[in-house]
C-alpha cells in the first residue's frame, strides 16, 4: 500500500472516530432555556425543575463535576442530609431515564456526580438569558442562579429581595502595599518592607484580595493603601502605619509601636504580630461596612466576612446562613480558605451541640478539609483548620500538632495559628505550653470581632493549668461579649462551684439552660459526650457538684 492510500486511509479511520464519538455524545446549552443535545438534535433534557438544576450546577462545575453534599446544598438547603441525599438519588433516576442510551454519560459514585467531559461539551455562547426560565425553588440555588447569571451578563447581580439584604456584584477589590519612599537606612526600610509584606500574606490568605506593590499606581474608590515607616536606635524598633482607602486618600486605620528588640527580629515582636493583624481586620472591617451600608459591593472578599462574623455569632441560624455563604464564595473564586471556614464552622457547631447536625458532618469536614490542603497547603488558616479537624474529629494528635506547626511557620501573625497551637499543646498534655500560645493569640488578635472565641481560650488553658481566678476572668470576658457562646458558660458553673461561688454557679446553670433546654448538672459532670474535654482533664467536675447545685 502506496504512502498515499495509507493517509486516505487513516483520515477516513479518524473521520469515523469523529463520527462515532459525536453520536455518542451529548451538548448542554445553558443561554436561553436549558437544553441537553443529542447529536440527532433531540432535547434529553429532563422535565423536572429540580434535575434541571442539577443538570445546570453539573454544567458549570470544575470538569463538569460537583460533590453530593454541595448539590444537596443548593438544591435542598431546607430538607436534612438524608432526605437531600435521597431526593438527589431520585433527580439522577430521572436523568438517566432522559439521557436514555447515553445514560452512561452520567458518572455517579459515593461522593459526586458529574458528566463526562469526554463525551459531553457545554455551550454558552448561544443568545438569551442564561437559564432563562428555569424554576427552581430554593434559596441557595437563586443566589447562585443570580451569581451565574451576572457573571455571564457583565452586570451587578440585581437584588430581588435576597435573604442577606445586600447589594451585589463580582468586581475584585486591590490592596496597594506601599512602603514610605522616604525610608533611606537599610535596616529600617528592611524592617517596614517585612511588616507590608506580612499584611499582605495576612489578608491574601483570608480573603480574595489582589497584592500590588506599585507607588505609581492611582487608587480607585476600592483601593487601600498601606503605608509604614519604621526607625531603629538603642535597642528599640518603632513601627508607624496608616491605610488609606479610595481615591481620595481617606484615612481608614493607624497605628504605631514602640517596642525592645535587643538584637531579636522586630517583626516577631507580639506587639507588631498584633499590629499586623489589626491592620488586616480594618480591611476586612471596611469592606463588610461598605456592604452593609449599602456604599459597597458585594463579592468573594465581603461574604466570607460577612459570613465569618455570622460563625462567630454562636447563633444556629446566623451559622447556617454563613455556610451557604462560604459556599457562594467558593463558587465565585475558588479558594481553600472558604473551605477552611466551612471546617471550622462544623467544629463550633459541634462545640455549641448544635441541634439538627447531618450523620455525616464529620465526614464531610474532614473531606473539605483535605481539598483545602490540597488547593493551598502554604495557607495558615488552611493549616488551622486541618489541625483542627485531626484534633477535634479525628483524635489524630500527630497530624494535629504537625498541621499547627506548619499554620505557625507560614503565618506566625494568624492569631487562628496560635489558637490551634494552644489546642495541640493541651491534646499532647504540655498544658503550661498551651496556655503561653493561647494567651499569645488573644494578644494578637487584638480588638477583633471574635475576641470571646481567644478569650474563652484562654479561660481552657487557665483552668487546665490551675489558675481558677485568671479563668473566671477570662470566662466571664467571653460570656459578655457573646451571651449565646455556651463553653464560657460551663466553664463558669464548674469554676464558681470550685471557687465557693455557688449563687453565681447557679445562676450560671439557669441561663445556660435558656440556651440548652436539654442541660444538666448531671450531664456537665457524668455525659462523656458532652463537649467539655478539658473541664473534665482539669479534676474540677465531681459527683458532689451535682447535689450542690441541684
Amino acid at each position: 500500500m502506496g504512502l498515499h492510500a495509507v493517509l486516505l486511509l487513516v483520515v477516513h479511520v479518524a473521520e469515523i472516530v469523529v463520527w462515532v464519538w459525536m453520536d455518542d455524545g451529548l451538548k448542554i446549552e445553558l443561554c436561553g432555556p436549558l437544553r441537553l443535545v443529542a447529536p440527532d438534535g433531540t432535547d434529553c433534557a429532563p422535565r423536572s425543575s429540580k434535575a434541571q438544576g442539577a443538570v445546570a450546577l453539573l454544567a458549570t462545575g470544575q470538569n463538569l463535576s460537583r460533590s453530593r453534599a454541595w448539590l444537596q446544598a443548593k438544591l435542598w438547603s431546607d430538607r436534612g442530609r438524608q432526605q437531600a441525599a435521597a431526593s438527589l438519588r431520585q433527580v439522577l433516576t430521572e436523568l438517566r431515564k432522559s439521557l436514555g442510551d447515553r445514560a452512561d454519560c452520567l458518572l455517579a459514585d459515593r461522593k459526586n456526580v458529574g458528566f463526562d467531559p469526554a463525551r459531553v461539551t457545554v455551550d454558552t455562547d448561544g443568545g438569551g438569558e442564561f437559564l432563562e426560565g428555569i424554576d427552581v425553588q430554593d434559596p441557595n440555588f437563586q443566589d447562585w442562579l443570580r451569581v451565574e447569571r451576572s457573571r455571564h451578563s457583565g452586570t451587578p447581580i440585581p437584588d430581588h429581595g435576597d435573604r442577606h439584604g445586600l447589594p451585589k456584584s463580582l468586581q475584585q477589590r486591590r490592596l496597594l502595599v506601599i512602603n514610605n519612599a522616604a525610608q533611606t537606612r537599610g535596616m529600617e526600610s528592611f524592617f517596614a518592607e517585612q511588616f507590608s509584606d506580612s499584611v499582605a500574606l495576612t489578608l491574601s490568605e483570608q480573603i480574595s484580595v489582589q497584592i500590588i506593590k506599585d507607588e505609581s499606581s492611582k487608587p480607585s474608590e476600592l483601593d487601600f493603601v498601606l503605608r509604614t515607616s519604621a526607625s531603629m536606635s538603642k535597642g528599640h524598633a518603632g513601627l508607624s502605619v496608616s491605610m488609606q482607602q479610595g481615591a481620595q486618600g481617606h484615612n481608614l486605620w493607624s497605628g504605631s509601636e514602640l517596642v525592645m528588640i535587643n538584637g531579636a527580629q522586630p517583626l516577631y515582636h507580639d506587639d507588631v504580630l498584633r499590629l499586623v493583624n489589626e491592620a488586616s481586620e480594618n480591611v476586612s472591617e471596611a469592606l463588610y461596612s461598605a456592604a452593609r451600608l449599602g456604599t459597597g459591593s458585594l463579592d468573594a472578599a465581603v461574604l466570607t466576612r460577612i459570613a465569618v462574623r455570622k460563625l462567630f455569632s454562636m447563633e444556629k441560624s446566623e451559622q447556617v446562613d454563613a455556610d451557604a455563604m462560604l459556599a457562594t464564595a467558593f463558587d465565585l473564586h475558588p479558594r481553600a480558605v472558604y473551605l477552611a471556614w466551612r471546617v471550622l464552622l462544623r467544629i463550633v457547631m459541634l462545640i455549641e451541640r448544635h441541634s439538627g447536625l447531618p450523620d455525616d458532618y464529620v465526614e464531610e469536614a474532614n473531606e473539605m478539609s483535605q481539598q483545602a490542603l490540597e488547593l493551598e497547603p502554604m495557607n495558615s488558616m488552611v493549616l488551622a483548620a486541618a489541625a483542627n479537624a485531626a484534633l477535634v474529629l479525628r483524635s489524630d494528635n500527630t497530624a494535629g500538632l504537625e498541621y499547627a506547626e506548619r499554620s505557625l511557620k507560614a503565618n506566625p501573625a494568624n492569631p487562628f495559628a496560635w489558637d490551634c497551637m494552644s489546642m495541640a499543646g493541651l491534646y499532647h498534655g504540655h498544658a503550661e505550653l498551651a496556655n503561653r500560645a493561647q494567651i499569645k493569640a488573644r494578644h494578637i488578635a487584638g480588638n477583633t470581632p471574635f475576641g470571646h472565641w481567644f478569650d474563652m481560650g484562654c479561660a481552657v488553658t487557665a483552668t487546665t493549668i490551675g489558675q481558677i481566678r485568671e479563668a473566671i476572668i477570662w470566662a466571664r470576658k467571653s460570656a459578655a461579649m457573646s451571651p449565646s457562646f455556651h463553653p464560657p458558660l460551663r466553664y463558669l458553673i464548674a469554676l464558681y462551684a470550685h471557687s465557693g461561688q455557688m449563687a453565681q454557679a447557679l445562676d450560671i446553670v439557669r441561663r445556660l439552660q435558656k440556651l440548652e433546654p436539654d442541660f444538666s448538672v448531671d450531664q456537665l459532670v457524668a455525659d462523656e459526650d458532652y463537649p467539655v474535654n478539658d473541664l473534665r482533664r482539669s479534676k474540677l467536675l465531681s459527683p458532689s457538684l451535682v447535689s450542690a447545685l441541684t
